[in-house]
């Protein structure tokens, strides 16, 4: 948990930083500028020119965040898988160490970045520094086998749902704080505004690896006959898991292999389906606050990812006091019609108190 809280405050320190460095590099400037004045599109008397010169900025960031969080994912998965086979050969701190002291190393390019200007393509490669590494997959990874293990058999999923409450009180926490030490604080010697946010979230980082070195019970690996290979994991994929022998279990008739496998294939589906309209949701939120009719300077954003990260903590008192008397199935419709029913009133939002609804 003390990994999850850190890397989870690191992140939500960084994540509006780079948010509002994107945006104001593409062309425009967010509702609330440092000095305190509003940006002419963003007040009751915006020009047309203003408001093109908005939408300019919109696409090229939104173009810029595409192939950012393309470089993020695609630099992330070979590694990710390499250090799997690690974890389960040498050690589980492998999962936690590595993808951290990458992290770390990242937030180096970053902060060039944004303290001293450097062009915005290092962020291409702040985030395959991160991704070689392993990145956030390969620590979220890391940390629940690390929870599951840690634990006696039939509490993992307890502390599983601990470990995700840790991660989000730390994100809301950083998001509240962050627009406000973006604008407030700066470093000495000619250092720009959210160069102090990244060496907060370096400190962090820098716990959280000697967190996980030092303090962190270390696990032998597991026996040969019951490591996780790649082949097994190709095996699931292919409903492999399903599959019985002798011929016991054949046919048509309920619950059986045949009907499994359709189950596990529609929850994969919707699965990707739903992570994909997240995060393409997600990625559009960030960019359409910070234009009109919104226009929300620094400190807003943050209340916002804020109120974003409060997820967390909804779906682990969701599972806590809904899954005794729910299904696994129905939980999960319902986290998705929550978020089917947010996505519809975004839809219409023009004010501040409508998009905090």
């Amino acid at each position: 948990e003390p990994v999850a809280f850190l890397s989870g405050l690191a992140s939500s320190l960084v994540d509006p930083t780079i948010l509002m460095l994107v945006y104001e590099r593409s062309g425009a400037t967010p509702g609330s500028r440092h000095d305190g004045t509003t940006h002419a599109a963003c007040g009751g008397n915006a020009t047309t020119q203003a408001a093109g010169s908005e939408d300019d900025a919109q696409k090229r960031a939104s173009q810029f965040f595409m192939f950012y969080n393309i470089a993020s994912s695609v630099s992330s998965m070979v590694p990710s898988l390499v250090m799997g086979q690690l974890g389960d050969l040498l050690s589980r701190r492998l999962l936690l160490v590595v993808p951290l002291l990458g992290t770390l190393l990242s937030q180096l390019l970053l902060l060039f970045v944004v303290g001293v200007s450097m062009p915005l393509q290092w962020l291409y490669g702040y985030v395959l520094v991160s991704g070689l590494a392993g990145g956030s997959s390969t620590l979220w990874a890391g940390a629940n086998a690390y929870a599951a293990q840690a634990v006696r058999h039939g509490r993992s999923s307890r502390r599983l749902m601990l470990l995700e409450l840790s991660f989000g009180l730390a994100a809301t926490l950083g998001s509240v704080i962050s627009g406000h030490i973006f604008v407030n604080f700066r470093l000495p010697l000619s250092f720009k505004h959210g160069s102090f946010s990244v060496l907060a979230a370096m400190f962090m980082y820098t716990l959280a690896i000697f967190y996980s070195l030092f303090v962190l019970k270390d696990f032998r690996p597991q026996t040969k006959a019951s490591r996780v290979t790649l082949k097994g994991v190709l095996h699931v994929y292919r409903f492999g898991m399903f599959k019985q022998e002798d011929g016991l279990g054949q046919g048509s008739s309920p619950g059986g292999p045949s009907d499994q496998r359709a189950v596990f294939a529609l929850l994969f589906t919707s699965a990707m389906l739903y992570q994909l309209v997240v995060r393409a949701f997600i990625d559009f939120l960030g960019l359409f606050m910070l234009r009109s009719p919104l226009c929300f300077g620094p400190d807003l954003v943050g209340y916002a990812t804020a109120i974003g990260c409060c997820i967390y903590i909804s779906s682990f008192l969701a599972n806590l006091m809904l899954s005794r008397c729910w299904t696994d199935q129905a939980l999960a419709m319902m986290g998705i019609a929550s978020f089917c029913a947010g996505t519809l009133v975004m839809t219409f939002v023009k004010t501040m108190p409508m998009f905090f609804l």
